[in-house]
């Protein structure tokens, strides 16, 4: 089994412990503030590469209603995640 297989499935098994774990993003917020800050004003555009359970991409979308985000990660379970955060 190679690496990226392992992963998924470490992910895939453990998405539910990672997201009561990390959905808290509250010290990256400054960070992030910045970044949307950066974002051009009409219609931006950002690819979350490995999104998790959407815990960055519902913080932007908090922040920049605007933004059109496109999450995506490797771990079915966590796009699942993602969709519902």
């Amino acid at each position: 089994m190679d690496r990226s297989t392992q992963a998924v499935s470490v992910f895939n098994k453990r998405a539910e412990l990672y997201q009561q774990k990390f959905m808290d993003i509250t010290m990256y917020e400054p960070s992030l503030d910045t970044f949307c800050q950066l974002l051009p004003n009409t219609e931006p555009s950002v690819l979350d590469v490995a999104c998790g359970p959407g815990n960055i991409t519902r913080y932007l979308r908090s922040v920049r209603p605007d933004i059109r985000i496109l999450g995506i990660d490797l771990a079915p379970e966590m796009i699942r995640l993602a969709i519902e955060n």
